[in-house]
């Protein structure tokens, strides 16, 4: 599975990149205040070409992508084997991001970190084992609702709860 996926990220661009950041609220003892931002990302390299899948673009469309945005004011990157040392651009978020020493959360993870870390860290190491050792390096703690889910509903089939791992029915279901 993950030199399918290794192969998937070479050829895939990340165009946006969401980000959202909690910050505990002082006025409630069991309450967060969520701060979302969504980045349009573009790649620098020379010559790049952009191809899109008429699904994935449907997609985007649908969900209000704004291809506009994302050509006219797209944050650009060099990419991983590209931009070496230099820190230019959407790479000094992902340094943020390693340097706060916060938990990484995500739904379905394993592919965000894969494409993440191909794209603005280093090219895939060769092995899954080689890859996870330095993934957590960089991100110690990450937590995967999407397997937590899937964790879960093994325990709590009696109650029936916890159906459908997507994200979309995960939301509907724990917001009751």
């Amino acid at each position: 599975r993950y030199q399918k996926m290794k192969r998937v990220a070479k050829t895939f661009i990340i165009c946006q990149f969401g980000l959202c950041a909690y910050l505990k609220d002082p006025t409630h003892k069991n309450r967060y205040i969520a701060h979302s931002f969504t980045f349009y990302i573009l790649p620098q390299q020379q010559d790049c070409r952009y191809s899109f899948q008429a699904s994935n673009v449907q997609f985007l469309c649908e969900h209000q992508f704004d291809f506009n945005k994302l050509f006219h004011e797209g944050i650009p990157y060099m990419g991983s084997n590209k931009e070496g040392k230099q820190s230019t651009g959407f790479v000094e978020v992902i340094q943020l991001l390693q340097s706060a020493g916060k938990p990484l959360v995500g739904h379905n993870l394993l592919y965000d970190l894969v494409l993440l870390y191909e794209k603005f860290c280093e090219p895939l190491p060769n092995s899954y084992e080689a890859f996870k050792r330095s993934l957590h390096k960089m991100f110690p703690l990450l937590m995967d609702t999407k397997a937590l889910c899937n964790a879960l509903r093994k325990s709590l089939r009696d109650c029936n709860l916890l159906q459908d791992s997507n994200l979309g029915m995960l939301y509907t279901e724990l917001s009751r």
